[in-house]
């Protein structure tokens, strides 16, 4: 223990003096940075005086009382200085990293924590996440004061220097690693849906979110930190203190992800088939005069003996396509589609790309009777039966390709309703058939080689949909009338299973599945997957959480409007369109060409 000008200087006023004089200083080096300095400097600088003036305060006082007050009261408040001082530097060096922690939960659970717990959402246990939130307010000083009274001054100071010191790694943190947190991340802040209905603690805590959180403050999660300090420093210094807090911090870990503190990290897609190629096919054999948009680099083997226009152009540049002057009736099937693309890659060749189209037909004023927009039946969730808008599944959101779908079918929706737009949008399920390099072909392969697609029984029928079922969707979308704004899900009546289809593709290139690996199995190689990735990003995971939990979990949508309302008749002999795709894929390989 040091003395200066009489006051006794201890480790804890190392840790809580010096690390707010040390972010003023950072803030004094590079002011020019700083929008309003004075928010940073002059509140510093006013708490390092009160702070010193503590000092020269205790080293008068003798009754244990005052002395733990004054103690307290200046440790702890300078503790908030430099919370608040953090926030405040947060973006000095480098942006908003929340798209990060976002690949980085994804990659580890498959999820995102933050959006996935709005199904436990419950008033009762709202409000006990919110409790313990607030609660945690309350121990901060009262546990000091048992520690003091009972242990003794020194025991006090061990409990204050290490709450300082891991403070002070927080804000390290904090600016070394700024994330907004998911209440203000845009990206996240939409998905978050569910009301956090509670009694008086939520009020309280609603009011904690609106005065004294701000974007930032996010990594390491102060919360959860001090926490720890505390519950440890309870086990250290009282007899029963840890069992009692137990079931408190444990909590408490929880309720900061559960009321949309934190991420989780801080304590994908079905994939529809390419269907150009048998859309246009499919609409030429029934009469329709065809205009395929294609790419300088598209491969066009499947359009190879069809009497379809080429236009040449990309969607990333359509200001420059050549609309044909005649174009009445247009189907939008271009889009990324993987579960695993990013988030960037997804808004700009799902969002913008279709604003670009639709902003050039309007420029040419070519005479669009019809737009039908291809999304995908993920934007209504997954993991449910008979799933619908007034009957969601479990959100798929998390998935940069299911999130812009959502977001681009809701800028049409916008489009309708502000200059009547004539769009009429298809969500077609998993989507297979000839043609279908994405997944049937792939599929295929892997059965080739041997390996066991079947997880656990393969008993759960999912969202299959033969692609001449989705074409005459499509056609049945641009010639019904009245049906403009409304939204149809396609698949087939009759659903198989992943067994059935697996067994059906097995069979079709000579393999029989032998081994049928547990699905407790294939959770844990997937987490551990995840994990290598985290730290070594690679190639393209073959496994992941989303497709795990999409291969183990029974999918299906009620398609009942699709057929009242567009005469939609699906043919529902999916053994004998296994055994199609399966004679393409062969006939493929046969002419030496990779399906």
């Amino acid at each position: 223990m040091k003395r200066i000008g009489g006051a006794e200087l201890r480790p804890t006023d190392i840790v809580a003096l010096g690390g707010l004089a040390g972010l003023t200083l950072l803030s004094v080096v590079f002011v020019g940075r700083l929008e309003r300095p004075a928010l940073v400097l002059g509140p510093n600088l006013a708490f390092i005086a009160l702070y010193a003036g503590s000092l020269a305060l205790l080293a008068r006082l003798r009754h244990p009382w005052p002395r733990f007050l004054v103690r307290t009261a200046a440790v702890q408040l300078t503790f908030l200085q430099i919370y608040q001082a953090a926030n405040r530097l947060q973006l000095l060096f480098f942006g908003w990293q929340d798209d990060r922690v976002l690949a980085w939960e994804r990659a580890v659970f498959g999820v995102q924590p933050v959006v996935a717990v709005q199904k436990l959402y419950s008033p009762p246990l709202t409000e006990w996440m919110f409790f313990v939130y607030v609660v945690y307010v309350v121990i901060y000083p009262l546990l000091g004061g048992i520690i003091f009274f009972r242990r003794g001054e020194a025991a006090n100071e061990d409990y204050l220097f290490h709450l300082g010191l891991v403070n002070l790694v927080c804000a390290v943190g904090f600016i070394l690693f700024p994330v907004a947190s998911p209440m203000y991340w845009d990206k996240v802040r939409p998905l978050l849906t569910e009301p956090l209905a509670a009694g008086p603690f939520g009020a309280a805590a609603e009011w904690i979110r609106s005065n004294v959180h701000q974007p930032g403050g996010s990594i390491p999660s102060p919360h959860c930190a001090v926490a720890t300090v505390m519950w440890f420093m309870a086990r250290k210094y009282t007899a029963r203190g840890f069992l009692w807090l137990a079931p408190v911090i444990l909590s408490l870990y929880v309720a900061t992800v559960y009321g949309r503190f934190h991420y989780g990290s801080h304590a994908v897609a079905g994939v529809a088939a390419p269907l150009g190629s048998n859309l246009c096919r499919f609409l030429r054999g029934r009469g329709w005069e065809v205009d395929a948009l294609v790419r300088k680099s598209s491969d066009l083997r499947f359009l190879e003996g069809l009497d379809v226009r080429l236009v040449e152009g990309d969607l990333l540049s359509a200001g420059r396509i050549d609309v044909p002057a005649a174009t009445t009736h247009v189907v939008h099937a271009a889009s990324t589609v993987s579960d695993t693309a990013s988030d960037e890659a997804c808004a700009r060749n799902i969002y913008d790309a279709t604003r670009g189209l639709v902003r050039r037909l309007r420029e040419t004023a070519a005479p669009l009777g019809r737009f039908v927009y291809v999304s995908t039946a993920l934007t209504l969730g997954f993991d449910g039966t008979g799933i619908s808008e007034e009957r969601p599944g479990r959100s798929a959101a998390f998935v940069p390709y299911v999130r812009h779908k959502i977001r681009t079918e809701n800028e049409l929706r916008d489009q309708r309703a502000a200059r009547g737009f004539p769009v009429v949008i298809l969500r077609p399920g998993d989507v297979f058939g000839p043609n279908d390099r994405v997944s049937s072909a792939r599929m295929l392969a892997h059965c080739e080689r041997g390996l066991p697609l079947v997880i656990g029984s393969g008993r759960w029928r999912f969202p299959y949909c033969h692609v001449d079922n989705f074409c005459r969707a499509a056609e049945q979308a641009l010639v019904t009338e009245g049906i403009e704004g409304r939204a149809y899900a396609v698949t087939n009546g009759v659903l198989p299973t992943w067994r059935e289809m697996f067994h059906a593709f097995q069979s079709g290139v000579g393999k029989k599945q032998r081994l049928y690996v547990p699905v407790q199995a294939v959770k844990l190689a997937t987490a551990v997957a995840g994990l290598i990735r985290a730290v070594r990003p690679g190639s393209e995971p073959t496994l992941t959480r989303y497709r795990v939990r999409r291969a183990t979990s029974e999918t299906t949508y009620d398609i009942s409007r699709t057929v009242d309302e567009l005469g939609y008749r699906p043919d529902d002999d999916y053994a004998r369109q296994f055994a199609g795709i399966v004679d393409w894929y062969l006939e493929e390989k046969e002419r030496d060409r990779k399906p």
